[in-house]
């Protein structure tokens, strides 16, 4: 099934974290109250000391968009970084989580035209699969807001969910966009 293969690729995102990591730092598994984790799942991800929290969908029938959870990780955590199940890291993220900026985000190496619509250069376009944030629930309230309200007018919303909303919303001053050397998709 689908999500059988996404929480494998999990596994292969922890592990590759793991072998890179210069020190320890805590994986938040953000998982769906939809999906069900089957039991050797959950302790292989024990045993990698992966800890599971339990989000409700923040805009039905958009995903993509249960990401924006993570900002709900304050006061826990002063850093997060949030990527895909599909990505794996293959250097330290250390240095990335000293940077001042709200907002760290990888550029999209080929694509991201649908961020133009908000004004963001071609330069600075990102993709929601990696990035680097500041957690804080009065952000979180006000991306759900932003979610849920002007973003829905802008096409392609559904589609591309964060990696519209977070450029959208964070614009290029208060955001970085990082080199696509962080990104192996």
């Amino acid at each position: 099934s689908v999500v059988r293969s996404q929480l494998r690729l999990v596994l292969v995102l922890v592990r590759s974290l793991r072998r890179v990591e210069r020190c320890r730092r805590a994986v938040v598994l953000l998982l769906g109250t939809m999906v069900r984790l089957p039991a050797p799942m959950r302790g292989e991800l024990s045993r990698l000391g992966v800890r599971i929290a339990t989000v409700p969908p923040l805009v039905l029938g958009v995903a993509l968009f249960d990401k924006l959870h993570a900002w709900r990780l304050a006061p826990r955590f002063e850093r997060v970084a949030m990527l895909d199940a599909d990505m794996m890291v293959l250097q330290p993220l250390d240095d990335l989580f000293a940077r001042p900026e709200e907002l760290l985000i990888a550029r999209h190496p080929g694509g991201g035209m649908e961020q133009a619509q908000c004004g963001v250069p071609k330069e600075r376009w990102g993709i929601g699969g990696f990035f680097v944030l500041r957690p804080s629930l009065r952000t979180f309230s006000a991306l759900s807001a932003f979610a849920v309200g002007p973003l829905r007018k802008v096409p392609l919303h559904k589609t591309y969910g964060e990696q519209l909303l977070l450029p959208c919303y964070f614009g290029i001053n208060a955001s970085y966009t990082m080199e696509p050397r962080w990104m192996w998709h």
